[in-house]
């Protein structure tokens, strides 16, 4: 354990998150008085880290990411205590709470360097589709592995619903306008791993169903990708803050709006047909029906992708994932029966 490093224990004996430096306490106070519900997420994460399932940040994992955070210390202003330490389940980081000049900042601490400067220009290419009632939160520091953002403050954990399709559908219709072509090449990759990698699940109809699924003629356009309700936060002025960007990458056209209203279904049920989820699409982006309904399966296969690769790949075979996995099978033969 390195100087100056301490591992804070929570009601149990398993470590949980560490403190650095002798501000430590005031950071779990920030934390823990983040207003209403902004603080949601982060007061329970200090509560339940180490009941879950994958991997966590070990004494080394932590070691090395504060090393690193004070070696920007002359970007970031004089570093008066970190960490609040958790990893997520699909993340390859450290979270770190850092306080400085009086602030507190959230900071991601990548294992791969050159992944600071990748959020960096994942979030400006995400960024010139994001006005009116979008904003993005402020990166100030993205180098050595680090991605360092400004807290929103007065923010809302739990932004009203409306808003949130409104900024989905807002990058949607911007980015369309913007959107390229799709590789004929890349199309059929997209469809060939898909089905494979379900017919190895036993998914032998989805795999079947992606194999048909003619998506060369869906164009590429910059989404969010990731366009959640724990991804998003409030702001006072009305509009929404996205955060978060490690996923902005070309995608179907209208993936945020898919998204928002697919995952969270997902995870608690069945997120109802490609049909309905396609009409308020095609009326407002002035396409067909069956067009609109092809964008959204070629969401669903791009999220497959990110999905099985996760499961196969890096092997987070979870509960969750694989039970994500399977609604979005189902997406594609409930498709293939209309059909």
């Amino acid at each position: 354990m390195s100087a100056g490093l301490r591992w804070t224990r929570g009601a149990s004996s398993t470590p949980r998150y560490v403190g650095v430096g002798e501000g430590a306490a005031a950071l779990y106070a920030a934390i823990d008085d983040l207003p209403g519900r902004r603080g949601a997420l982060e007061r329970l994460a200090l509560k339940t880290i180490g009941r879950r399932p994958g991997r966590r940040a070990d004494e080394p994992d932590i070691a090395e990411a504060w090393a690193r955070v004070l070696e920007t210390h002359e970007t970031l202003g004089p570093i008066r205590t970190a960490l609040f330490v958790y990893t997520g389940f699909y993340k390859d980081t450290v979270l770190a709470g850092v306080i400085d000049t009086g602030e507190v900042r959230f900071a991601k601490v990548f294992r791969d360097l050159e992944a600071g400067a990748a959020e960096q220009a994942k979030h400006d290419s995400l960024a010139r589709f994001a006005a009116g009632p979008v904003a993005l939160a402020p990166i100030v520091y993205a180098g050595n592995g680090i991605v360092a953002y400004e807290l929103l403050p007065r923010a809302d954990r739990t932004p009203d619903p409306h808003r949130l399709e409104a900024a989905a559908h807002a990058i949607a219709a911007a980015a369309l306008g913007a959107s390229r072509p799709r590789d004929s090449v890349a199309a059929d990759e997209l469809r060939t791993t898909v089905a494979e990698r379900l017919a190895a699940l036993g998914e032998g109809q989805a795999a079947e169903a992606a194999k048909k699924l003619d998506v060369a003629h869906v164009p590429l356009g910059v989404a969010h990708g990731d366009f959640t309700p724990w991804n998003t936060f409030g702001l006072p002025d009305g509009r929404l803050a996205l955060v978060d960007y490690e996923r902005v990458a070309e995608r179907a056209p209208y993936t945020d709006a898919w998204h928002l209203r697919t995952q969270q279904a997902a995870l608690g049920g069945k997120p109802g047909t490609a049909a309905s989820a396609a009409a308020q699409v095609a009326a407002e982006a002035g396409v067909s029906r069956s067009e609109a309904t092809m964008w959204y399966l070629t969401y669903v296969l791009e999220e497959l992708r990110q999905d099985l690769s996760d499961w196969f790949d890096a092997g987070r075979r979870h509960r969750q994932l694989r039970r994500l996995i399977g609604v979005r099978a189902s997406l594609l033969r409930d498709h293939a029966r209309t059909v």
